[in-house]
């Protein structure tokens, strides 16, 4: 007989983001990836209580965005691998046309967004090892997008967004913060979270539960 932890969580990946939800964000607690830089450019920054707000100071095509990972960071400083396959997801809106992630100089297909609504831009990728001086570097940027290269974009024109999330595989799951945070979302569902006793049963398999404790959701 002893005491055990018995849960089921959710169906969801680990988030790779530090600081994922950009609410009540600041400029040293805003969406991270750990050991690389993050910076936004051509752009002011302004936190708010759901989320952070790009705004465009530039002129014309000028490229603006938010660096979760800044050209270029080295590959051996990060969490991230060149073998493997990521899914990065967003929640956007804002006045501008559009959003793009930016991945070691490969764009994404772009999403279209408005001011009124959320919308969550997805995708799957893998990361390229680049060559030349910016070997075994990379870098990974949400973008805002126009609707052409001539069209540009208006200076004040803005980019909202919130709920960040890196994950291994090729699918998106629902959002939740990464484990670092010590946040525990809403989409972190524990069917089963409680410390009971566990027992072996008749053919000395264990262990399984005869009573529940107490309801708890974590361990301390």
């Amino acid at each position: 007989m002893a005491q055990a932890f018995f849960n089921e969580q959710g169906d969801f990946n680990q988030n790779l983001i530090l600081q994922s939800s950009a609410e009540n964000a600041s400029a040293s607690a805003r969406p991270n990836l750990s050991g690389v830089t993050n910076n936004n450019i051509n752009s002011t920054i302004s936190y708010d209580n759901d989320a952070i707000t790009l705004n465009y100071t530039g002129t014309g095509s000028t490229e603006w965005y938010y660096g979760l990972a800044e050209a270029y960071a080295n590959m051996s400083d990060s969490v991230l691998s060149f073998d493997k396959t990521y899914t990065i997801s967003v929640d956007v809106k804002g006045t501008a046309p559009s959003v793009a992630f930016r991945v070691s100089n490969t764009f994404s297909p772009t999403t279209k967004i408005n001011n009124d609504t959320w919308t969550r831009a997805v995708y799957t990728f893998s990361i390229p090892n680049l060559t030349g001086t910016t070997l075994n570097k990379f870098y990974i940027r949400l973008n805002a997008t126009a609707t052409s290269d001539t069209a540009g974009f208006v200076k004040g024109q803005t980019l909202r967004f919130r709920h960040f999330k890196l994950e291994e595989g090729n699918t998106a799951t629902a959002y939740t913060s990464a484990p670092e945070d010590g946040v525990t979302d809403a989409n972190m569902k524990y069917g089963f979270g409680f410390m009971g006793v566990a027992y072996d049963d008749e053919n000395g398999n264990k262990p399984y539960v005869d009573e529940a404790q107490v309801d708890i959701t974590s361990i301390e």
